[in-house]
């Protein structure tokens, strides 16, 4: 069975396994996609829990949620070029 074949989408709702990460991540296409996605996703909630813990976290936090923002505008942009 290919790469391709073994990993199907996941619900909007669903992580991968453990061991699935490194699977999906080289499977090419929506799948790949997805766990791009996903992995994005964890990195910028554990980003968002180390600066909640900072002294400054409060401020530290509005300004993660604005850089995220600019980035999703910047990448829609992209996406329109």
């Amino acid at each position: 069975m290919t790469a391709a074949g073994r990993y199907r989408l996941l619900g909007p709702d669903s992580v991968p396994a453990d061991d699935e990460w490194i699977g999906r991540l080289r499977t090419p296409g929506p799948v790949r996609d997805q766990a791009v996605q996903h992995l994005h996703a964890l990195m910028l909630r554990a980003a968002r829990h180390r600066v909640s813990r900072m002294p400054d976290g409060a401020a530290l936090g509005a300004v993660l949620d604005e850089l995220e923002t600019c980035r999703q505008i910047l990448a829609a942009a992209d996406s329109q070029d």
